[in-house]
């Protein structure tokens, strides 16, 4: 079973093809059920802290590990950026409870300009969450970007995606006034 499996001594960055590869059987980077094992090391490590990952069949495998070095495991560095305590909670211990998905310049807008999300950004978005709800936020491409705290349920923001604040004041002045879902309650996973 562990045949095809090869050791990977230390990850200095976990990139989405070692994710990709952890989530299949018999991989590089193990023989199944990495999959969780990396969904933790990324809390850990985008926590500012480091992880290990080692063979629990072993006698004292994590001791050795961490003693000698000794390709007992694999060792993963923390991100170069911490998270504050507020994100971490925020991409890790809270549950999505729907979708959004947003068009290029709303991507390029929250990763690049740091700005919050806007609803002339929103493409669509599921019919799951209420205000206050945590929600994941997808790209045109497919991809997962970013998770976050939304200021609107989603029958709401259905309503003004897609609008600019102008547009949303004359059609729906009670909706105006607040962002999608604002900085300080974004968090970029990419």
């Amino acid at each position: 079973e562990y045949s095809n499996a090869k050791l990977i001594n230390e990850v200095r960055k976990l990139t989405a093809e070692m994710e990709k590869h952890a989530g299949q059987s018999g991989s590089a980077l193990g023989s199944g059920g990495m999959s969780s094992k990396i969904k933790a090391v990324k809390t850990v490590t985008r926590s500012g802290a480091s992880a290990l990952i080692v063979n629990g069949r072993e006698d004292d495998s994590l001791i050795r590990a961490v003693k000698h070095k000794a390709g007992i495991g694999t060792f993963f560095f923390p991100t170069a950026k911490k998270l504050k305590s507020h994100k971490a909670w925020i991409a890790f211990a809270t549950d999505i409870k729907g979708t959004i998905f947003i068009d290029d310049g709303a991507m390029k807008a929250i990763t690049e300009g740091k700005k919050s999300l806007l609803a002339a950004g929103v493409a669509n978005c599921s019919e799951l969450f209420e205000s206050g709800d945590t929600v994941a936020i997808w790209d045109e491409h497919g991809n997962h970007v970013a998770t976050g705290i939304v200021n609107y349920s989603a029958e709401e923001l259905c309503r003004i995606r897609g609008l600019t604040k102008d547009e949303i004041e004359k059609a729906y002045p009670k909706l105006y006034d607040q962002e999608v879902v604002h900085r300080d309650c974004l968090v970029i996973l990419k």
